[in-house]
């Protein structure tokens, strides 16, 4: 992996994509990266239990599903399920960031920096966000994604990449949810929710807004290592795949059957609060990780063309009904929160801004909401033994301001039972 940005030096291994390394006779051909994730025992040092089976890890997990990922021979595979420190061995998965089709009412371009005078988003607008500032308190959001690109519109505090040698955003998705974020109040370009908030970096999915499970858990584990050195208290994690919530934090019995799960329970557990997209495949989101897990915060999507409610407006970038539910967005019980995600402008790679759709636009307005409720004083998260406790106190505090079913001002066409409220934070005009 590489760091820049922070100012430190780290010795790590280099994480490279599954299809640039030569795999050996590989145990696990159901994973597509041809990883095997390796989870060990309680209190057992997983890099002890790899020299001791002759493994490469191309990632260590340390502080979160304590294990390991790496290239396992049949061998391999065969003498570590035996071995009594090791509690699991699962195939990688695939996530990624399912970009919506643009269905476009008029086609557009990402646009050149800067863009002439300051723009405020149709999303800042509708969450009555345009004049909120930062407050004192120290706090920080990991934006876990393709990468977030350099742009004179944003705080990039730190760059990581566990998908390959660059850090930087190949495909634009990562620094379009970090200026949704908090693009700075600087006179040009965007604004975002928590204008000016310091981002991490943290590149888990490679150019093609693809990327493994295994690259995910060590973007996990890098920021619960760092959380209270860096103040990173809310992870961003517009992505999607397959799955569901198997329960108590991914473990049956002593097993761990969801590492995934277990090791976002493990970070909140560090004091950091997750929000996730929803996903785009108009079904319930129970079928979908990480927003079925129940200790994040998931979010949906509602199409908003003005930054107004009243569904007066007509459709820009693509074709929808103005206050509606999004017609992409995934819906359901396991959904908490609602937020713009259709034809949001925000910066783009190489110092541009773009307009783009999709419940991962809709999650970074709860983002940085929350940063902007930690920053003020409104909110505390820290470390707690209860993998809950981070969004029971992220919650209680976003559902003060935020629009409920029966308000005007509440979004239609959510048939699916499960009212769940429409960010507002209270700071419009």
């Amino acid at each position: 992996m590489r760091l820049t940005g922070l100012g430190i030096s780290v010795a790590s291994i280099v994480a490279v994509l599954a299809f640039a390394v030569p795999a050996p006779a590989l145990a696990q051909p159901d994973s597509p990266s041809g990883r095997s994730i390796v989870v060990v025992q309680s209190g057992v040092d997983p890099g002890e239990v790899a020299r001791g089976h002759g493994a490469s890890p191309v990632h260590v997990y340390d502080k979160v599903a304590q294990g390991f990922a790496a290239h396992l021979s049949a061998a391999q595979l065969t003498s570590l399920k035996a071995d009594s420190r090791v509690n699991n061995v699962l195939p990688d998965r695939v996530y990624s960031v399912a970009p919506v089709a643009p269905k476009p009412a008029k086609p557009g371009k990402p646009t050149p920096t800067p863009v002439p005078g300051q723009t405020i988003p149709t999303g800042i607008d509708r969450i009555d966000a345009e004049t909120a500032s930062l407050g004192g308190a120290p706090v920080a959001v990991a934006v876990i994604d393709t990468g977030v690109s350099p742009h004179a519109d944003l705080n990039l505090a730190g760059s990581i990449s566990f998908a390959g040698g660059t850090t930087a955003d190949q495909y634009g998705h990562g620094t379009h949810v970090a200026g949704t974020i908090g693009a700075r109040d600087n006179g040009f370009g965007v604004k975002g929710v928590a204008p000016n908030v310091q981002i991490y970096n943290v590149r888990v999915l490679g150019a093609k807004g693809w990327g493994y499970l295994s690259d995910i858990i060590a973007g996990i584990n890098w920021v619960t290592a760092n959380a209270d050195s860096l103040n990173i208290r809310v992870a961003n994690m517009s992505l999607s795949g397959g799955g569901s919530d198997t329960g108590n934090c991914g473990v049956t019995g002593s097993t761990v059957v969801d590492p995934y799960h277990k090791a976002i329970c493990d970070s909140t557990k560090a004091g950091v609060v997750y929000v996730v997209a929803a996903g785009n495949e108009s079904h319930d989101a129970s079928a979908s990780t990480p927003a079925a897990y129940p200790e994040v915060i998931t979010v949906s999507a509602i199409a908003d063309f003005d930054g107004q409610p009243g569904g007066r407006a007509a459709a820009t970038c693509r074709a929808d009904v103005d206050d509606t539910f999004a017609d992409f967005s995934n819906f359901g019980s396991v959904v908490d929160i609602a937020a713009p995600g259709v034809c949001i402008l925000s910066t783009w790679k190489d110092g541009g801004y773009n307009t783009i759709s999709g419940t991962s636009m809709a999650t970074p307005h709860v983002s940085g909401a929350v940063a902007l409720l930690i920053s003020r004083g409104g909110l505390s998260i820290g470390p707690s033994s209860d993998p809950m406790a981070a969004w029971n106190a992220a919650m209680a505090e976003l559902t003060k301001t935020s629009v409920k079913q029966g308000d005007v001002r509440y979004f239609a066409g959510d048939t699916d039972g499960t009212a769940e409220p429409l960010l507002n934070l209270g700071l419009g005009k």
